[in-house]
This record gives structure tokens, sequence and C-alpha cells, in this order.
């Protein structure tokens, strides 16, 4: 009677293993692929903020530049804070998107961000009473918060990608 059974057993056996194979070649498939998004989406994080750095460090040299020169249809004409913006709202979606534990460092860069354009429309306002050295020192202290604030998302980033892959 187990002689009869032994060919059914071993066909049992045989397909068990089979499927146990493919589940775990599946799930080691699937991690590959999600480490490989999470990868390519922190990669588009880090590029957003680095042009978003860039832009608006063009935006404070072209405003230094036309306060120095006194050319207040310099500062009008800027658009890399516009495009600074931009890069921002780029990188903040996708952060809160796959990352949302990472709010207070994306309301930290905001703050800054804020805090700059708020200070560049003022400069635009206030421009026939501007005081250069006033708008140099608060330029530096604005520029050196939102580049620490950017410096702080990218480090959670840099984790992040520890945490989330295999790198």
């Amino acid at each position: 009677m187990m002689k009869e059974f032994l060919p059914f057993l071993q066909t049992m056996l045989g397909g068990a293993l089979t499927l146990l194979g493919v589940y775990i070649v599946q799930g080691k498939s699937g991690k590959r692929e999600r480490d490989k998004h999470y990868r390519e989406t922190i990669q588009q994080c880090y590029e957003y903020l680095l042009k978003m750095e860039s832009l608006y460090l063009e935006e404070s040299v072209t405003f230094y530049k036309g306060v120095r020169d006194g050319d207040l249809k310099k500062l009008r004409k800027s658009e890399f804070g516009f495009q600074g913006s931009e890069a921002f709202n780029k990188a903040t979606a996708l952060i809160e998107l796959y990352f949302p534990e990472h709010e207070d460092l994306i309301e930290k860069l905001s703050g800054a961000e804020i805090e700059m354009i708020n200070f560049n429309s003022d400069t635009i306002d206030s421009f026939s009473k501007l005081c250069v050295k006033t708008y140099n020192k608060k330029s530096d202290e604005l520029s050196e918060n939102l580049g620490e604030a950017i410096f702080d998302l990218k480090e959670a980033l840099a984790e992040t990608m520890r945490q989330y892959t295999a790198f």
C-alpha cells in the first residue's frame, strides 16, 4: 500500500519545494526592485535639492550684485528664485510621498526657503532705503540657514537609503 503512494508523495513534495523556491526567488527579486526604486527616488530628490541649492546661490549672487551696483532692474529680472522654488516643490513632493518620516526636515527647509523669498521681496520693495552692510549680513545668515536645511535633508536621505536598501 505504501509503495503505491510513494510516487504520489514524491511528486507532491517536489511540487511543494518548487513552489517554495519560486516564492523565495520572487521575494528576493521584489526586494531588489523595491530597493532600486528607492535608490532612484532618492537620487531624484538629491538632484532636485542640488538644483535648488545652486539656483538659490545664483539668486543670492544676482541680488548681491544688484544691491552693490544699485541696479533694481537686475533684481526684478532674476528668475533663479522661481526655478529654485520649482525644484524645491518637486523634491518635497517626492520626499513627502516616499519618506514621510522626514516631515520635520521638510518643514525646516520650507521655513528657510520662505524666509529667503520674503527677504528678497522685501529687498526689492525697500530698495531705495537699503543698507548694503545690513543686507549682506542678513543675506549671509539666510543663505547659511537654507544651506544647512538642505544639508540636513540630504544627510537624512542618505541614512534612509542605508536603511531601506542593501547599501
